[in-house]
């Protein structure tokens, strides 16, 4: 099962892979703030939580991210 992208020319808010770069990314919508994430990872690699801010933050390859998801708190 794969998860939901963005259609092409618009950026999702949250889990945003790039399937053409092979880059995973998570974009936090909105305007200010930081807010913290679960990154899961492939290949039975423990996930991890990291902040990120608001816009678009590049995670690594989706060969080793899986996906993220906010996990209902700030930092």
């Amino acid at each position: 099962m794969s998860a939901p992208s963005a259609s092409a020319g618009t950026l999702a808010c949250g889990w945003d892979p790039d399937a053409a770069k092979n880059v995973a990314y998570y974009n936090h919508c909105a305007s200010s703030g930081n807010v913290v994430i679960r990154v899961e990872q492939h290949h039975g690699n423990p996930g991890f939580d990291r902040c990120v801010g608001p816009r678009r933050t590049p995670l690594g390859s989706l060969s080793d991210i899986r996906y993220a998801w906010y996990k209902g708190k700030t930092c």
